[in-house]
Parts: C-alpha cells; sequence; structure tokens
C-alpha cells in the first residue's frame, strides 16, 4: 500500500499550504497576546489577592507545544510566584507564593513571557538521544554484515545506556 495514499494530508499544493502557514502564524501571534494579557492579570491577582494558584492554571491550560518554561521564568521575574522547591508536593502544586517577590507589572509588560528563554536553532543543537540512537543503528547494521568490532568490549555498557535513551530520541526525533 502507498504511505502516502494513507496518510492524512489536510492541505494540497504550495498555496493551500502557504494559508495554513499564514494563519498558524497569525494565530501563534493571538495566542501568545492572550497568555501575555492572562498573565499580567495573574500577577495583579496575586499581588492583590495573594492567591497564587492561579497561574497553575494558567499554566496547565497551555498547549503541549507551548514555552510552558518560558512563562515560569517570566512570572517568577516579575511576579511573587516562585517554583515550589519540594519535589514531593511540586506536582501537586509547582508553584508557591513568592513573600520576598516584587510584582513589576511595567517590567512584565515591556518584557512579554515568550521572550524569556528563546529557543535555540536546531542547528545550535546537539542532541545525545539522536546521536546514541544513530550509533545504535550504525552498530547494528555492522554487526549485520560482520564487521569485526573494534571496542565489542563496550557494547554491553552502551546498549544500555542507548536502551535508557531510546524513549527520548523518538520524543525529540518525533519534534523535528
Amino acid at each position: 500500500m502507498n504511505a502516502l495514499a494513507v496518510a492524512p494530508v489536510a492541505f494540497v499544493g504550495a498555496e493551500q499550504i502557504n494559508r495554513a502557514i499564514a494563519a498558524i502564524e497569525v494565530r501563534g501571534k493571538e495566542l501568545d497576546e492572550a497568555i501575555q494579557m492572562t498573565g499580567l492579570s495573574i500577577l495583579h491577582h496575586i499581588e492583590v489577592c495573594g492567591d497564587y494558584t492561579i497561574f497553575k492554571r494558567l499554566f496547565d491550560a497551555m498547549p503541549k507545544g507551548a514555552r510552558r518554561n518560558a512563562l515560569v521564568e517570566w512570572a517568577c521575574t516579575f511576579g511573587k510566584v516562585s517554583v515550589n522547591p519540594d519535589r514531593k508536593s511540586a506536582k501537586e502544586m509547582p508553584f508557591v507564593f513568592n513573600r520576598a517577590g516584587v510584582t513589576n507589572l511595567e517590567g512584565a509588560a515591556a518584557e512579554p513571557w515568550y521572550t524569556f528563554k528563546v529557543e535555540k536553532a536546531p542547528v545550535d543543537e546537539f542532541n545525545l538521544y539522536a546521536a546514541l540512537a544513530n550509533l545504535r543503528k550504525q552498530i547494528g547494521q555492522a554487526q549485520t554484515k560482520g564487521l569485526t568490532m573494534v571496542g565489542a568490549e563496550l557494547l554491553g555498557e552502551f546498549e544500555m545506556l542507548a536502551i535508557k535513551a531510546a524513549p527520548k530520541a523518538e520524543a525529540t526525533q518525533a519534534r523535528h
């Protein structure tokens, strides 16, 4: 069966694809701005009421592909919220009220959340998970061909490391 016939395709041709990309760009900017305005409102709410728990609702509501860590760094920089250092309770409540914090709405407005923790370009990133997966594949191909393996005594330890890294390698390869 032809793989192209099975794959779901919503847009056909460069014109349709470019329109979809343009729409994503507009919606992305709108979402960034909606998160910014909501975040500013939350920082104000925390200052006035001391209720920091509402920040978790925004954090949890962000889409899977959103840069949630950037939002956290922004809120911790400009508001009275901190990351919960207690690993036991952090899963349930990842943020705590920062009594020593200072709410700086002007600063938060001037430096939007999406300017924090800027993602690196793929070319500027070395993915060790993917490198291990590729090396594992090369070793398998060499073994299949019956090549003499120099350093074969390391294969057991390497295989354990590669197995440990495999889920992350698959996840990062799916993103790129």
